[in-house]
């Protein structure tokens, strides 16, 4: 990667954000949203230091600090003379994090991000049911989850209503389908916003309905000290317009 930390990626920021570990034990705070999502539910609401975060959402200062530190690094907020505050892209995850939640259950997509072998099972079923010791072969030859380990995430599915059993085989149900598609769909919108992070980050929080998945296969194109041009040395390429008469009505 040519920006930002190189071991990021957008399954580790969506992981991060999701991460119920290391919860506040402030009263209120026990079986509520994880502490990054929180951090960015009190900077959407205000600007605000690293103490005053901490503060805010009953963790210490290095719990802020870290919050902030991948906020940072995936774009999802952004730095003002106040303090820090949600980018644009910080409002958009952040209120598709509370829609999604409002119709499945919201430890079901935690335990999904988490998992890379609860989501290989759920999207090889979608694909087509299997009895649990051809899914056991296939994921033993593709390197994905062990014998004993499907076994155990079949029980629990089944348990839980998103896989069920017929004839010997294994499908997903409806609520296994939707649980795949909040995840798939929380993941692309933050691949997109983590894509385009170096132009996003500037966008203010107010601009929540932005369309970040129209910015997929843009480029980006950015000004420097040594090149004040670039951007509109593209414009008018692409514009066809000869620059020695553009640069009289710039």
């Amino acid at each position: 990667m040519r920006n930002g930390d190189p071991t990021i990626t957008p399954e580790k920021v969506l992981c991060a954000l999701l991460d119920s570990r290391g919860q506040s034990v402030v009263s209120g705070n026990q079986g509520g949203h994880p502490t990054k999502i929180r951090a960015l539910e009190a900077l959407r609401e205000e600007i605000l230091s690293v103490a005053s975060l901490a503060k805010r959402i009953g963790v210490s200062r290095q719990t802020a600090y870290r919050a902030l530190d991948l906020g940072r690094k995936a774009g999802l907020i952004r730095s003002v003379k106040a303090g820090v505050t949600l980018s644009c892209s910080g409002c958009v995850v952040l209120r598709l994090y509370h829609d999604l939640c409002r119709e499945i259950d919201r430890e079901a997509l935690v335990q999904l991000a988490r998992s890379k072998h609860k989501r290989w099972i759920l999207q090889t079923l979608e694909t087509a049911p299997a009895r649990k010791a051809a899914l056991a072969s296939t994921g033993q030859q593709q390197g994905s989850p062990s014998r004993t380990t499907v076994h155990r995430i079949i029980h629990a599915f089944v348990a839980d209503g998103y896989v069920l059993e017929r004839g010997g085989e294994y499908e997903v149900t409806e609520l296994g389908r939707l649980l795949l598609r909040s995840y798939t769909e929380i993941r692309t919108v933050i691949a997109h916003a983590f894509d385009k992070r170096e132009f996003l980050r500037w966008l203010p929080a107010d601009l929540e309905s932005f369309p970040i998945d129209a910015l997929a296969d843009s480029k980006g194109i950015r000004n420097t000290p040594k090149e004040p041009h670039n951007v509109l040395d593209a414009f008018t390429r692409i514009a066809g317009t000869d620059f020695s008469k553009f640069r009289g009505i710039t």
